[in-house]
């Protein structure tokens, strides 16, 4: 850790633990502690079926922790309800493993990489053929895409 580099992300013991069947729990993350600094890059690494993804899953607030707290910059989210929660995830984006499942083939390029932005009233409909085209120049990929 860097004193003068800003905390982005703090998760404090944070666990979490499905039940199963019989009464039983499952604990898929137990006393997690991390924290991201602006300007760093954080890699979770583990075989498969070690928590990841439910960590993931709590950070997105699709799961809530059985205990503990994730902060981004400074607020916990774990005790966000409604539009709070609906506006904090302006900021954290989940990027998913399979592409084939995370995108719905029927719908063009230009309405996926839109859809987020025109959900928190960031592009109009008029110009997101164009921001589609700059969000795709800004990766690499040729404007033509956008239509896709």
């Amino acid at each position: 850790m860097s004193a003068d580099k800003e905390t982005i992300l703090t998760i404090e013991n944070v666990t979490k633990r499905f039940p199963v069947a019989e009464g039983c729990m499952l604990t898929a993350c137990d006393d997690v502690s991390l924290s991201l600094y602006q300007g760093e890059t954080l890699g979770v690494v583990g075989e498969s079926g070690c928590g990841k993804s439910t960590l993931v899953k709590l950070i997105m607030q699709l799961h809530t922790p059985t205990s503990g707290a994730i902060c981004y910059r400074g607020e916990d989210l774990t005790k966000l309800t409604g539009e709070s929660m609906r506006q904090s995830r302006r900021h954290i984006q989940m990027v998913f493993q399979d592409p084939s499942q995370a995108f719905n083939p029927k719908m063009k390029i230009k309405d996926i990489l839109c859809e987020p932005l025109r959900n928190f009233k960031l592009v109009k409909d008029r110009n997101a053929g164009k921001k589609a085209e700059e969000l795709l120049r800004m990766v690499e990929l040729p404007e033509e895409f956008v239509d896709r």
